[in-house]
């Protein structure tokens, strides 16, 4: 499954946005857990100010605002629409 999420962000053209990846099976602990998002904040280098995290699950977006980590969620159907969003939202620096 991991690497199917490289190949979709890959092909979505969106891969080197990201400053880490954080896959729940290799971590052995599942959102919403906060350490989860913690591990995460950890791989990535950065303050969860800093942070945006992206999920098609409302409760786990929830979950990554409790600790302060910015997040969005994502619908395939509303793909434009996102991709627009975040485009007005966030800095991306790379």
């Amino acid at each position: 499954l991991g690497e199917l999420h490289h190949q979709n962000l890959r092909r979505m053209g969106i891969h080197d946005l990201f400053d880490g990846h954080c896959l729940s099976y290799i971590e052995g602990v599942i959102k919403p857990d906060s350490r989860f998002f913690r591990r995460a904040l950890e791989i990535a280098g950065t303050e969860p100010y800093e942070t945006l995290f992206i999920d098609d699950c409302p409760e786990f977006c929830a979950a990554a605002r409790e600790l302060g980590i910015h997040a969005e969620v994502y619908d395939i159907a509303q793909h434009n629409d996102f991709i627009t969003r975040l485009a007005k939202g966030y800095l991306f620096a790379g």
